[in-house]
């Protein structure tokens, strides 16, 4: 439902206050990293791949156009950029063909940016991943009887119904319960092993009492819909443990207690992998996350992008008779995962 603060204005101030607040957004973001220091970011292990014209979405504008005029651009976004809903606006607006700086206010402060940093995150992944890349969740046998091991990969997309709202393509829950139940053997106890992310779960700044708002959750490497608590409503609630809540449900259908579920934060010692699960194609994930403007989403993908780099999004999860990702070699952090992103688009 649309906000109140909506209600009884024009198209006219509606599209005009999409447009600037996209505008303006986009052009703070790329002010931030023009003067981020990035200096500290290592080279990159391969070769970045050429990255070729990008096909035009919009038709070009015919040759007798008319110029945009200054006059005309204030008296359309001066009474938007001044309304209290709006905040504290600061921005430009170009001229893409000329380079004239037709609207400005306040264009030299620099500013925090918001959803529009999904679309660089995309990029960058773009610019590293394949557009097929996948990425497995593996079960295996724990060496304790009845134990079922799941070994995380990075994948948040899991749905909870035989088909996601969000992710077309993805797995679902029931395709693990299938795998499991393919074994003939009756499982007691689900144990989560290490995934691939390492360090803090909730970025600097970050807010816990964004988790109900459905804005973000703890960054953990499986989760079912995004963490969304109702995998039908895009600004659902997240679940506070996702990847805890995932395997809280996994167990119900396999008809296991909560009680028998746990995470570890140690190698899990296995008999034998039983196989893996792949999510969705990278494209449409990314796809999905941005007509969604999904945070936890990107944040995967953000995290994708770097475990690619090095390596790990499809290395062994299990070694020596251990399963789980449990050095700093196979690991990527928060932190990590951005300077990655900033590497990239540099």
């Amino acid at each position: 439902m649309a906000p109140k603060v909506w209600r009884g204005r024009s198209i006219l101030w509606r599209i005009g206050l999409v447009l600037v607040a996209m505008v303006l957004a986009i052009a703070l973001i790329v002010s931030a990293a023009l003067v981020t220091n990035t200096e500290h970011l290592a080279a990159p292990d391969t070769d970045m791949p050429e990255v070729g014209a990008p096909e035009p979405a919009l038709a070009a504008l015919p040759e007798d156009a008319p110029v945009p005029a200054k006059s005309a651009l204030d008296k359309l976004i001066a009474p938007l950029a001044a309304d209290p809903v709006v905040g504290d606006l600061t921005g430009v607006v170009i001229d893409n063909a000329t380079g004239e700086h037709l609207w400005a206010k306040d264009a030299d402060r620099t500013r925090i940016p918001a959803s529009s940093t999904k679309l660089l995150t995309a990029l960058a992944a773009y610019s590293v991943l394949p557009a097929d890349n996948t990425l497995p969740t593996t079960l295996a046998r724990g060496e304790a009887e009845g134990e079922l091991v799941v070994i995380p990969g990075g994948n948040v997309t899991t749905a909870a119904a035989d088909e996601s709202t969000f992710f077309p393509g993805a797995d679902t829950l029931d395709d693990y319960v299938e795998l499991a139940e393919s074994t003939g053997e009756t499982f007691t106890k689900i144990t989560v092993a290490p995934g691939p992310y390492e360090g803090p779960e909730m970025a600097d700044g970050w807010n816990e009492a964004d988790i109900p708002g459905g804005y973000l959750t703890r960054v953990q490497p499986w989760m079912l819909d995004a963490g969304r608590v109702d995998p039908e409503e895009t600004e659902s609630p997240r679940e506070g443990q996702p990847m805890y809540a995932a395997a809280v449900e996994l167990g119900s259908r396999l008809d296991i207690a909560e009680s028998g579920v746990k995470l570890s934060s140690s190698p899990v010692p296995v008999q034998d992998t039983i196989g893996a699960i792949d999510s969705g194609k990278m494209a449409e994930r990314t796809r999905n996350i941005l007509d969604d403007s999904d945070n936890v989403g990107a944040d995967a993908l953000c995290h994708e992008a770097a475990m690619h780099l090095t390596g790990i999004d499809h290395a062994d999860p299990v070694s020596d008779g251990e399963a789980g990702h449990t050095d700093s070699e196979s690991r990527v952090s928060i932190e990590e995962a951005t300077d990655n992103i900033l590497r990239v688009l540099r």
